[in-house]
């Protein structure tokens, strides 16, 4: 008797599932909006035409600016150079180059030369420096990382920072003149 009350009990809520299932298939209006979806992603509308080729700018070969006409009674030479664009007084002064910062910040420096079994080094103050080292020196205020690049026989030394080298010779004083 207990399995036939049981069966009773769930008949109501299994004729419940059945009754709001959703169906595979959608109704034939759904399937028609679908299928004009479709069509027209897969055929777009005609849409005008592209402009000739010659119309499109090239991005390899812009367009040249236009000629500045001469003005009546001036007496601009035509093969004179350009004048440069920013002619504004008080425009800040461009910043220097890695070129022209290493030749401010070597031109500072008094390293000595020591030469000890041959190898040649730099002295900055308690530092011994050879080539391939690095030296850290601070410059208004910034700080700078120089590469050593070479030292050779002559006194000289070569330093680098990025891409710029300058070389320069060794200061020779009295205490570091190499004796006859």
């Amino acid at each position: 008797m207990n399995a036939a009350r049981k069966i009773f009990l769930l008949l109501p809520a299994l004729a419940v599932a059945v009754a709001s299932a959703a169906p595979d298939i959608p109704p034939p209006k759904k399937r028609g909006e679908t299928l004009d979806l479709a069509q027209r992603l897969v055929h777009p509308n005609k849409s005008a035409p592209l402009p000739a080729a010659t119309a499109l700018n090239d991005p390899f070969n812009p367009p040249s600016p236009p000629e500045a006409e001469p003005v009546a009674g001036s007496t601009a030479d035509p093969f004179a150079p350009p004048r440069p664009a920013n002619t504004d007084p008080a425009a800040p002064p461009k910043p220097p180059g890695d070129f022209e910062t290493l030749e401010a910040i070597a031109s500072s420096l008094t390293p000595n030369l020591l030469i000890v079994g041959g190898e040649r080094m730099l002295i900055f103050g308690q530092n011994r420096k050879k080539a391939g080292d690095q030296l850290l020196v601070t410059y208004k205020g910034t700080p700078y990382e120089l590469t050593i690049t070479a030292i050779d026989a002559d006194g000289n030394f070569t330093l680098r920072l990025r891409a710029a080298e300058y070389q320069r010779p060794v200061k020779l004083s009295k205490s570091n003149k190499p004796s006859p």
